[in-house]
Formats: structure tokens, sequence, C-alpha cells
């Protein structure tokens, strides 16, 4: 991205040693990418929380809904096993028979009950399993949408790092291309800094002897 020449903190014969700031520059575009990177990443964060507590708000709605209906018939099957027992009760006082009977109308009453409350707590449960599994798609989707905004701001924050140059080894500042404010294209010459200490490479050609 174009950049724009903030500050040259050297001048043309200057001696610099590794870690020296030597021109540091900025970029508008790149300072906008940014924001809104990080306003994304916070907003989906943010919704990301919003979610699951809307996910517990749910599951606690179904609860309280299917759970007073559950009370009732727990309080109905108490009622009737109460009529039962006192039922039986009472009969044992006239008669002495033994012999197995079909079930009384209590007994089918109670049986019913317990039915209409197994499936009550059964579709309660299907209910509350399908909120969850909503819930954690839903966080996943934006979990990974999430780390990878977060993978594009390092990036982008390494990118911005790089507009601050430094001297990677000691040397004497050579020319000096840009002036401060200055707007500049990418893989534009900023600077040259030129060994301290200047050494030369010989090389040979290194071949193989002609035998006689």
């Amino acid at each position: 991205k174009p950049s724009q020449v903030k500050r040259v903190a050297v001048v043309p014969g200057r001696l610099v040693k590794a870690g020296d700031l030597l021109i540091e520059l900025t970029s508008p575009t790149l300072d906008v990418d940014i924001d809104k990177m990080n306003n994304r990443v916070i907003t989906l964060k943010s919704e990301r929380e919003e979610k699951a507590k809307l996910a517990k708000s749910e599951v606690a709605y179904v609860k309280a809904e299917l759970g007073v209906k559950i009370e009732e018939i727990t309080t109905g099957i108490i009622q009737k096993e109460n009529e039962l027992a006192l039922n039986k009760n009472l009969t044992k006082e006239f008669t002495s028979d033994k012999k197995e009977s079909a079930p009384s109308p209590l007994e089918q009453t109670i049986r019913s009950l317990k039915q209409q409350r197994m499936q009550q707590e059964e579709a309660m449960n299907i209910r509350v399993k399908d909120i969850f599994l909503k819930s954690e798609t839903d966080q996943l989707v934006l979990m990974h949408q999430i780390e990878l905004l977060e993978r594009e701001l390092d990036v982008l924050h390494a990118e911005r790092k790089g507009l601050i140059k430094y001297a990677v080894s000691q040397g004497v500042v050579g020319n000096i291309y840009v002036k401060e404010s200055e707007q500049v294209e990418a893989y534009a010459s900023l600077l040259s800094v030129n060994p301290a200490h200047p050494t030369s490479v010989v090389a040979y050609l290194v071949g193989r002897k002609n035998q006689l």
C-alpha cells in the first residue's frame, strides 16, 4: 500500500548501529483497514456472547414452561396414588380376598399420568438439545470468522510494524531519497546505508587440473 514519510531520523554521513531508527512511515489506508477489522472482530465477539446468553434464556424458558406442566402432572400422580392407597386400606378391612384383580380406574389414571409426564420430559429434553445444538453451530461459525479475521489482523499489524525501518548493522548513512510528508509507493528506495567496515571478497574458479 502507498505510504507517507512520517519521520526521517537520520542525516547523510551519520554513523548508525544495528537497531537505530532510520525512518518511520505511516499508511492511512492500512490504519483504516486495521480499525475496520478490529471493529468487526469486536462486533463478532459481542454477537457470540449475545447468542450464548440467548440460548441460555431459551433453555430456561423451555424448562420453566414445560416444568410447570410436569409439576402439575406430578401433583396429580401423588394425589391419585394417595387415593389408591386409601382405597386399598379400606378394601382390606372389608374383604380378605387376595386374588389379583384387573387394574382399577385409579391405577389406570396413574399409569396414564406417568406416561404423560414422561412424554413432557422427553419433549423438554428434545427442545433443550435442539437449542444447544443450534447454539453450538452458531458459536463455531462465529469463532471461525473471528479466528480468520484475527489472522488477517496479524498480517496487517506486521505490515504496519514494517513501516518503521531500523538499521540492521553498523554503517554510515549515505543518500536519503525521501523527505518528511512525502508520499511513497511500495518498494520505493528510501535511503542507503554503507557498511562501516567494507570488506572485499576474492573469488577463485576451482577446476580440475589437466593430467598429462
